[in-house]
């Protein structure tokens, strides 16, 4: 009875060891993010993988960008702004400026011509479009080496400084 209930108890952990072999993106992410999901975990971890491997980055660069910017959550920032109207005169208005687990600016969803609602409800689309412009942003900034990533953030020194620091806390 003991070997019986001793076998019950380490299957579940040697398991857990395989997965992790085979699927790291997914045990990165559950160790962030240990109350999300396994299916939403593992469909999250395949995409990135998939996306990853296409554009040739590093897939535990966006898990880490995804946590540091909404701790792997689906949301958008809201924030408030002033608006100049036809008359010359501003308006103060709350209004959505950064969309989605990876926090997707809304300039950059218009230079790139993204599409906001996509964006916020097809994983695959979300993640593809992330790894696209992280893809691009690291070409652009190829010179920082192994922080070209973080042009993903600001082209600002200062800024891409911080970012890296908050980032890496999640590497």
């Amino acid at each position: 009875m003991k070997k019986l209930f001793f076998l019950f108890l380490t299957i579940p952990l040697i398991g857990f060891a395989i997965e992790c072999e085979k699927h790291p993106i997914y045990c990165k992410i559950k160790k962030l993010s240990p109350n999300k999901p396994h299916d939403k975990s593992m469909e999250l971890s395949n995409l990135i993988y998939k996306y990853s491997k296409k554009y040739q980055t590093d897939p535990m660069i966006s898990v880490a960008i995804a946590m540091q910017e909404t701790g792997i959550k689906n949301k958008d920032r809201k924030q408030t702004i002033a608006v100049l109207k036809e008359n010359g005169e501003y308006e103060i208005v709350k209004g959505f400026t950064d969309f989605s687990i990876f926090q997707f600016h809304i300039n950059t969803i218009l230079d790139y011509k993204l599409d906001i609602k996509k964006l916020r409800h097809d994983l695959s689309y979300m993640v593809e479009s992330h790894i696209i412009i992280l893809r691009d942003k690291m070409k652009l900034c190829k010179n920082l080496k192994n922080d070209s990533w973080s042009c993903y953030h600001s082209k600002s020194k200062i800024l891409r400084e911080h970012y890296v620091k908050l980032v890496k806390r999640y590497y």
